[in-house]
């Protein structure tokens, strides 16, 4: 025998109303690579102190038997807050199409250290 639904539980669904957040300033400045401790003029002289710091490493090439490169030296470097892509070009004396050759990164205005991403590039010695 089946029994017949006598009643049933009916949900109400009620929107809380919050106050909208303003957009404004979000507290996040930007800083130039000069606030660095060690950048100077010489792009070079930057490069030896961001390795002495641990920003910036150096892969060694890697090469198959010993004599076969299979891969060139590159450098990884660090970025700090609030510096951009056109700072770090700026500082270690990129040339263009250089980091983006070698980084989904397209924008000089782009900052990776909000995404927490480390830049990859050569220096042509």
């Amino acid at each position: 025998m089946i029994n017949s639904v006598t009643s049933t539980k009916s949900v109400n669904y009620q929107r809380k109303q919050t106050a909208s957040v303003k957009q404004g300033d979000t507290g996040l400045k930007r800083q130039s690579a000069t606030s660095d401790n060690y950048v100077s003029k010489d792009p070079k002289q930057n490069v030896k102190n961001a390795l002495k710091d641990g920003s910036l490493v150096y892969n060694e090439p890697y090469k198959l038997l010993g004599f076969i490169t299979l891969s060139n030296g590159y450098y990884t470097y660090i970025p700090k807050n609030g510096e951009t892509i056109g700072d770090i070009k700026q500082k270690f004396g990129i040339k263009d199409g250089v980091i983006s050759s070698m980084n989904p990164v397209y924008d000089d205005d782009y900052c990776p250290a909000q995404d927490k991403r480390n830049i990859v590039f050569r220096l042509d010695e």
